[in-house]
């Protein structure tokens, strides 16, 4: 007998994931940020985005039924875990571990003849907007800093998908909701001053809304100039991610 969703969720957790939920592919495609890609045509989608693979379609768009989110911690005190690293698969060690983790999640589906291929991280590589995918999930909400928030993480974490050829039941939404009464830190923590709420905000429609991705952009950039060059690791900025009080780890 296949495995449902909920056996399915504690295989990744079982795996190494401390996270995951199921969203169906019909659903990611009304999402607000699909939209956007299909607009964009997969243009001008730069979003800071480091290593060698072009610009590629979207295969789970149509290949595949389901996705699984998949989350690792990432810890304030092993910041490693997100350089980016010539040599390392997936360019950095937290990516390394989820894409291992969907191996053997892959490995595990095809015995009950499921299939499934792992998506690369960045839209215009061929993924999708993990944090929308990963709140449809039911693993979390878009705090006030832009960022998904998880219960026990907090902002400290890394996403995966892994596309299911088969269909799954979607993982039940959460009801965690930290940034009301929170003092925000995360919000003051930006060096480019890339976000425009304020803490108790509770107006924001959007993921994007209060919101400046072109100067979150510009700090990333800055990031890879001045790690640039052969052995160096490009260490990006996580102020905010690690300014949020809800990380347990």
């Amino acid at each position: 007998m296949s495995p449902d969703t909920k056996e399915l969720v504690a295989k990744a957790l079982d795996l190494g994931a401390f996270a995951a939920g199921v969203v169906s592919v019909e659903d990611m495609l009304e999402t607000s940020s699909s939209q956007y890609v299909r607009e964009k045509a997969l243009a001008d989608l730069d979003l800071g985005s480091v290593g060698p693979d072009k610009k590629a379609a979207p295969h789970w768009r149509n290949k595949a039924l389901s996705l699984l989110i998949l989350a690792v911690a990432h810890p304030k005190d092993e910041p490693q875990l997100d350089y980016w690293e010539e040599g390392v698969r997936g360019g950095t060690r937290g990516n390394k571990i989820l894409i291992t983790i969907n191996q053997k999640l892959g490995q595990w589906l095809m015995g009950f003849g499921i299939n499934s291929f792992d998506v690369p991280y960045y839209p215009e590589k061929g993924g999708l907007y993990l944090k929308d995918a990963a709140v449809l999930a039911g693993l979390g909400v878009i705090g006030l800093n832009n960022l998904l928030l998880i219960p026990g993480l907090g902002a400290a974490h890394r996403l995966r998908a892994l596309a299911l050829k088969s269909e799954f039941v979607t993982s039940p939404a959460t009801d965690y909701n930290p940034c009301p009464g929170c003092p925000a830190p995360c919000l003051k923590a930006c060096p480019e001053k890339a976000f425009t709420r304020k803490a108790g905000d509770s107006s924001h429609s959007g993921p994007q809304s209060g919101y400046k991705r072109e100067l979150c952009h510009l700090q990333m950039q800055k990031n890879i100039k001045k790690n640039s060059g052969k052995g160096k690791a490009i260490r990006f900025c996580r102020r905010c991610e690690e300014a949020c009080p809800e990380a347990k780890v």
